[in-house]
């Protein structure tokens, strides 16, 4: 039961519809990945987790752009926390993520780009406004920015592209260090959307792409409660109703 804890309590933060969940992805990546290999450290459970680290690795040794954006636009994490994020991973996988990390800056600032065109040309920023107090628990974001990592063979240097100004500002600011459960990061979004206005619409685009439809499909996963032998001639606005009430 405790061995299988994580991965449930993962199950039910991903599948939320009322905060961003995109976000979360890279952690309970990290979280994986060290369940994992301590388990195999464990004779009761050695059988059990090679093959699941195995199959871990098939399907999240290559790490999804979308879940390292959304990481990088949470304004506690950046460029250095995702730098550590990295670092962290290899220790408990033994993949180098150099060229990764290098690729994520460089895909993320030709989609940049591609909203500049869109929304505007560059503007002049403003002075960016006080941070609102962080959110996910403090012991996680303690341990990317704290204790030990392994080097994963590249330095966490900031964008040198010009002409990216809103992106280049953004990643060099400092993070947010206040980690406490009530941050809402797209809350801090709207709150910066003067300071940021094209990055902000990137992150909004982002940041609003579920993880799971888990939740989804559930609330609609009623039809033998509602269309069975009993209840065939139920007209069609009924059927809606009793599907939307869950009735």
């Amino acid at each position: 039961m405790k061995f299988l804890e994580m991965f449930y309590h993962a199950t039910v933060a991903l599948s939320g519809v009322y905060y961003p969940t995109t976000p979360l992805m890279m952690h309970h990546i990290l979280d994986f990945a060290e369940h994992l290999h301590k388990a195999k450290s464990d004779p009761g459970f050695r059988s059990i987790a090679a093959p699941m680290k195995l199959k871990f690795l098939k399907y999240w040794g290559d790490i999804p752009l979308l879940y390292s954006y959304a990481f990088i636009l949470d304004p506690r994490a950046k460029m250095k926390g995702f730098f550590n994020m990295l670092e962290l991973l290899t220790k408990q996988t033994g993949t180098y993520y150099c060229v990764y990390y290098g690729d994520v800056k460089d895909k993320m600032t030709r989609l940049f780009s591609k909203y500049e065109e869109r929304y505007g040309a560059p503007r002049s920023l403003r002075p960016p406004m006080p941070s609102a107090p962080s959110g996910k628990r403090k012991q996680v974001w303690g341990k990317i920015y704290g204790g030990p990592r392994a080097s994963s063979g590249c330095s966490p240097s900031s964008s040198s592209t010009s002409g990216v100004n809103e992106l280049i500002a953004y990643l060099g600011s400092d993070t947010v260090t206040n980690w406490g459960e009530s941050f809402d990061i797209l809350l801090w979004w709207r709150d910066h959307n003067l300071t940021y206005p094209i990055l902000s619409i990137m992150a909004r685009d982002i940041l609003s792409v579920l993880v799971s439809t888990m939740s989804s499909k559930s609330c609609f996963s009623c039809t033998a409660r509602i269309l069975e032998d009993w209840w065939r001639r139920l007209l069609p606005e009924h059927v809606e109703m009793l599907t939307c009430i869950k009735d």
